[in-house]
């Protein structure tokens, strides 16, 4: 074996260390923008319903408050630096989840109605300068990921919406409003 045991074999190595960045870089940037004090609008509310345990505005987010409120029991730094962290914390693990935990092997396990809402022109990769063009032309093709996705998720619905990108709430509302509403009916 070429590695030793905590990091393993040296694609391991490199692995770990991208994780690595892909949750560290995100942390320190918003470590270095954070807000140490109260904003306007709503993270000034959530950071005061949190310190005292209260309700913001409707629909409330209850898990966020709570947590929010075991964060500004923390010892250090002011009630709002503590609740903004929490934000920036939980921001920097999403793209730590992004880079590292695949979730293809769970699709089978989801329980809820699901719509997929595919544009077949979406061809997003991240990290695409990272990888050469040969491997590029393997990756993000979303329209057969997304047929995939739906014959795995038990009574999903797939709908492709031809010429359109990424963002298909963006790109053509019309026709993504229609499925949404075709879905909840």
């Amino acid at each position: 074996m070429n590695g030793n045991r905590l990091l393993g074999t040296n694609e391991d190595r490199w692995h770990k260390i991208a994780a690595a960045f892909a949750f560290l870089v995100p942390l320190l940037v918003y470590l270095r923008t954070l807000t140490p004090t109260v904003p306007f609008w709503d993270s000034g509310e959530f950071i005061a319903t949190s310190f005292i345990l209260g309700l913001p505005h409707p629909p409330g987010n209850p898990v966020y408050t709570m947590l929010g409120r075991v964060m500004s029991l923390i010892p250090i730094g002011s009630v709002a630096w503590k609740v903004n962290f929490m934000s920036a914390l939980a921001s920097a693990l999403t793209y730590d989840m992004i880079y590292t935990q695949p979730i293809a092997h769970d699709l089978p396990l989801v329980r809820t109605p699901a719509l997929l809402v595919i544009g077949q022109s979406d061809r997003t990769v991240v990290g695409r300068q990272l990888v050469s063009k040969e491997i590029l032309a393997t990756l993000g093709n979303w329209p057969e990921l997304g047929k995939k996705a739906a014959a795995a998720i038990p009574g999903a619905r797939l709908v492709p919406v031809p010429d359109v990108g990424h963002i298909p709430h963006l790109e053509a509302p019309e026709k993504f409003n229609e499925a949404v509403l075709g879905f909840l009916r």
